[in-house]
């Protein structure tokens, strides 16, 4: 009965990220001339800078227009375009289990708002460690944060032993008193090098 269960919540939580991975990925564009194709008219105005009048088309020379041949042209993004982060779920119906993220501490730092309350996981190396072993700052190279052990978690302190050594710890953001991860679990940290 439990494997049920755990097969039931685990088909719950695909089918949830599958939805919103759908929901929050962009909607193409649908061609006017309902083909499935872009003319080559459509083609220009999607690449042409914007405010800049689009070159007149001369559909007598065969080489200009090719109906056969679907064009969809792709560009890059420009300066003015920012890079975004990726999506954080939000909002979860009850009794579905939160799904953390596994991101860097770069990413956590960068806009902690959106990950505050939420579970992610981090990896890196321990470079301080309070005498307990309760507390420790995590570093990956993209930057650095304070690990807080707390609740059940208190049952699996880290060693001295940990100071220097690389861990993954799964843990809550938490932006009270500073940017830290609070991990509650006494399974949310291991060793990994």
């Amino acid at each position: 009965m439990n494997k049920v269960l755990w097969i039931v919540i685990g088909g719950v939580i695909l089918g949830l990220m599958v939805f919103l991975f759908q929901a929050q990925r962009p909607s193409q564009p649908a061609s006017p001339s309902g083909g499935g194709s872009f003319t080559q008219q459509e083609s220009l105005a999607m690449t042409s800078p914007p405010n800049e009048p689009l070159p007149p088309i001369d559909s007598s020379d065969p080489k200009e227009i090719n109906e056969d041949v679907p064009t969809v042209a792709l560009s890059a993004p420009t300066e003015k375009e920012e890079v975004t982060t990726p999506p954080v779920l939000q909002d979860l119906p009850k009794g579905v289990p939160e799904v953390p993220q596994q991101l860097s501490i770069a990413a956590v730092a960068r806009n902690p708002q959106s990950y505050a309350g939420k579970l992610v996981i981090l990896q890196g190396k321990i470079t301080t460690l309070c005498v307990r072993g309760c507390t420790f700052t995590l570093e990956d190279g993209t930057g650095a944060v304070v690990v807080e052990l707390v609740g059940d978690a208190l049952n699996n302190l880290v060693p001295r032993t940990g100071l220097g050594k690389w861990v993954e710890i799964q843990g809550k953001v938490e932006l009270s008193g500073g940017l830290r991860v609070v991990v509650e679990n006494p399974d949310g940290w291991k060793f990994v090098r």
